[in-house]
Formats: C-alpha cells, structure tokens, sequence
C-alpha cells in the first residue's frame, strides 16, 4: 500500500501508536467505507494488515494482540 510522503512526515510527527494508527485509518480508508464498516462489511484486510506492520516497525516496544489490540511489553527494570 502506498501513503503520500506529506501523510508519512505528518504520521512521524505523532508520538505514540494510537494517534498514529487514527491518522492512517483516517487517511487510507474513506469516512463512507468507516461508517459503514460498524459491524456490517469488514475493512480491506491488507490495508488493516499493513498498518499493522507499520506501527510494529515504529513502535517495536508495542506489541499487537491477535485482535490487533495494542499491548505494551513491561518495560526493563533500572540497573544498578
């Protein structure tokens, strides 16, 4: 799937994962296609997929459930 570089620096201006993901479904899927995906007709599975992987590359200390859910991974105790 192909996003505008200007929708790519306005996405890595975002600091965390949930932001990033409502911009992109903001952009790649249309406000019709949203309304009516309510329970009635699935979105595009590779479109969904595909930011899926994204947020996985950006954010890598995020992981994503089978339900594409965001999880966050416990973070590493302080040394010393």
């Amino acid at each position: 799937m192909k996003v505008p570089q200007f929708v790519m620096y306005l996405v890595l201006q975002r600091p965390n994962p949930p932001l990033v993901a409502r911009y992109l479904i903001r952009f790649i899927f249309p406000v019709a296609v949203l309304v009516q995906s309510n329970g009635i007709q699935p979105l595009d599975h590779n479109k969904i997929s595909s930011l899926r992987e994204y947020l996985c590359e950006r954010f890598p200390s995020m992981k994503l459930d089978p339900t594409g859910r965001l999880v966050s991974t416990p973070s590493m105790p302080p040394s010393g």
